[in-house]
C-alpha cells in the first residue's frame, strides 16, 4: 500500500504489520500473562465474506487453552484507514453478533521515513467491529491491544466452553489435534454458538450428527458482498437452533449406560 509519510510516497506492506502484531502479542501473552500462545495467519486469498469455509481475519490467535482473538489488521495513516471496506465492516459486525471474538487492530503510532519504529503490544489499538467508527476510526475510544487481550482472558469473553472443548477438537475441527489452520468462520461459529454447547450437554449423538452435517453443508453466497453472507450466517445459526428445539425431554434424562444414575458427561467422547 502506498501512503504519504513526511511528504514522501512510501510503500507499506500490511502483512509486515500483521507479523509485528503477532510477534508483540506472543511476547506479551507468554512473558506477561504466562500463558501458551499459538497463531495462524491465513493467506489473503483464503479470507472473504462469501464462504463460511474461509477465514474472517488476518491473525487468528489462541491464548491459553480456550480463549481466542481474531484480528482484522488495518494500517492507519494520519486519521484514516485507507484500506477500510464498508462491506467487510458489516460482515465483521455480523460475526461479532454471533459471539465470534473478532476485533479490528491498527497502529496507534505514526510511521516515520528512514526512522525505525520500535513497537510493543501497547503500540497497537484494538476494538470490536461495531465500535470502529468507519474509515476515520474513533481512536480516542479504542484501547491498546494488551488491554483488550487482558480483558478477554480475565472475563473469558473470548473463550469457548471448556465442557465442549474435546468435542470441538474431534468433531468441529475434524481432527484429533487442535489446529488453528482449521479455524474457518464456520468452525468459529460452532465453537462460540451457545445453542451448540447446550446440545453437546443434552444429547451427544444429536450434537455429533448436527456438526457433521454442518461441516459438509455448503454455506457459500453466490455473489460478493455481505448481504448474502449475513443470510448464510442466519441460516447456519437457525439450523443449530432448530436442533436444540427438537430435542425431546427424554434427552435430559440419564442414559442406560450411566451406572450411577447421573446425567451423561459432556467431557467423554
Amino acid at each position: 500500500m502506498k501512503i504519504m509519510i513526511d511528504g514522501i510516497e512510501v510503500t507499506v506492506i500490511e502483512h509486515d504489520m500483521v507479523q509485528s502484531i503477532n510477534k508483540n502479542l506472543r511476547r506479551y501473552v507468554e512473558e506477561v500473562l504466562a500463558l501458551e500462545y499459538d497463531e495462524y495467519m491465513p493467506r489473503d486469498g483464503d479470507q472473504n465474506f462469501s464462504d463460511l469455509n474461509n477465514f474472517c481475519g488476518d491473525l487468528i490467535s489462541k491464548i491459553g487453552k480456550t480463549v481466542s482473538i481474531i484480528l482484522e489488521v488495518k494500517l492507519k495513516n494520519g486519521t484514516q484507514l485507507p484500506a477500510y471496506d464498508d462491506d467487510q465492516h458489516r460482515g465483521l459486525i455480523a460475526l461479532a453478533k454471533q459471539r465470534v471474538p473478532v476485533h479490528y487492530c491498527y497502529n496507534g503510532f505514526n510511521f516515520k521515513v528512514n526512522r525505525p519504529t520500535t513497537t510493543d503490544v501497547s503500540s497497537f489499538l484494538a476494538c470490536e467491529p461495531s465500535k470502529l467508527g468507519g474509515m476515520a476510526p474513533a481512536s480516542d475510544q479504542h484501547e491498546a491491544l494488551d488491554v483488550v487481550v487482558s480483558r478477554l482472558v480475565g472475563n473469558d469473553k473470548g473463550g469457548f466452553d471448556e465442557t465442549v472443548y474435546s468435542f470441538a477438537v474431534s468433531e468441529i475441527c475434524g481432527d484429533p489435534t487442535y489446529q488453528l489452520s482449521q479455524m474457518t468462520a464456520k468452525c468459529l461459529l460452532m465453537l462460540y454458538n451457545p445453542d451448540l454447547g447446550k446440545i453437546c450437554l443434552l444429547n451427544q449423538a444429536a450434537a455429533k450428527t448436527l456438526v457433521r452435517n454442518l461441516r459438509v453443508q455448503c454455506y457459500a453466497a453466490q455473489n460478493k458482498g455481505t448481504t448474502e453472507f449475513i443470510e448464510k450466517l442466519n441460516e447456519f445459526s437457525e439450523s443449530i437452533r432448530q436442533t436444540l428445539q427438537s430435542l425431546e425431554p427424554r434427552d435430559l434424562t440419564p442414559s442406560d449406560d450411566d451406572d450411577d444414575g447421573s446425567k451423561p458427561s459432556a467431557l467423554i467422547f
